[in-house]
């Protein structure tokens, strides 16, 4: 999950990461409430301090666009980390990714 902070542009500028998780088994179908233990693997939340989920937060009378993207890899990412990992950023999961990608869906909302 990811948005572009006020004043940068899409595809150009780098965004603001929310939650980054790989290697979801094939056979998942939901994603449970609470931290997804042994769902898949996470990286860098927001500030880049832990690793996991970082709820949306758009400050007090601005509305931000957020956007959850779910890609169909033809193999795991073998070349990130088997365990949470802040060091993992967008960056790290898109170079890794690359030519793996079969599908992908996104969906955007604003908060």
């Amino acid at each position: 999950m990811h948005h572009y902070p006020r004043g940068t542009v899409a595809g150009v500028d780098a965004y603001s990461q929310y939650w980054l998780l790989w290697n979801i088994s094939a056979d998942s179908t939901d994603i449970p409430v609470a931290i997804p233990r042994h769902l898949g693997v996470e990286g860098a939340d927001k500030g880049g301090r832990r690793t996991g989920y970082t709820p949306p937060c758009s400050p007090p009378g601005a509305r931000h666009e957020y956007t959850i993207t779910l890609y169909a890899l033809n193999s795991p990412l073998i070349d990130l980390p088997y365990s949470n990992d802040r060091q993992v950023d967008w960056l790290a999961i898109t170079v890794a990714m690359d030519g793996m990608i079969m599908a992908s869906s996104a969906i955007s909302f604003l908060n």
